[in-house]
């Protein structure tokens, strides 16, 4: 097991227990217990190359794995910067150390405090919802006057492992403030574009 984007990270298999979704977890493979899976932040990576945001937004930095993938995809395209948003002080300084470390202060940002005090001075082109369950929602409606239209919004740990972010994401896409899908990895991912509708 091994990843392309920290090749020296030690990884090991995914903890998740199999699920209505994901069957063979044991497939996919993680840095530690409470980061995205290695191959979600490698998906991060390439979302950010392919679609050439200006900006995006993450809540929930933990210890900054997706904010390198993402930031690297920023630093890669040659424009664009991430702010992401921390509230744990010992989690935000391990993130900080590593951003230095990977020489990625020019592309991202990382904000210690609360998610739903933090106001973006610019239109969020992607954003990365991975904060505690309970306030993903919450944090949408928050950020949801500063999304650019088309905007591509993620929630990860949608699976019925944690029907709260599922079930919040899924009111979205039957309301139609969101149009996307949910990826059946083991904490799963739903993948979204924000859109502004008149009906």
């Amino acid at each position: 097991r091994r990843s392309c984007l920290l090749p020296d990270e030690r990884i090991s298999t995914e903890k998740s227990e199999p699920n209505a979704e994901c069957s063979e977890p044991w497939l996919w493979s993680m840095f530690d217990g409470w980061c995205a899976e290695v191959e979600t932040n490698e998906f991060l990576h390439a979302l950010v190359r392919l679609t050439k945001p200006q900006f995006v937004l993450e809540t929930g930095t933990w210890h900054g794995i997706a904010a390198f993938a993402m930031g690297t995809g920023l630093r890669d395209n040659g424009r664009g910067s991430l702010v992401s948003i921390e509230l744990d002080r010992e989690s935000h300084a391990v993130a900080q150390r590593r951003i230095r470390d990977k020489d990625l202060d020019g592309q991202d940002q990382l904000v210690c405090g609360s998610s739903l005090d933090f106001v973006p001075n610019q239109p969020i082109d992607l954003a990365l919802f991975d904060s505690d369950l309970n306030l993903r929602s919450r944090e949408f409606e928050h950020f949801r006057p500063y999304l650019a239209p088309g905007a591509l919004i993620l929630f990860h740990d949608t699976s019925s492992t944690h029907n709260v972010v599922g079930n919040a994401v899924n009111q979205l896409l039957v309301d139609r403030t969101l149009e996307g899908f949910l990826l059946p990895t083991p904490r799963g991912l739903a993948i979204c574009r924000y859109t502004l509708r008149d009906d």
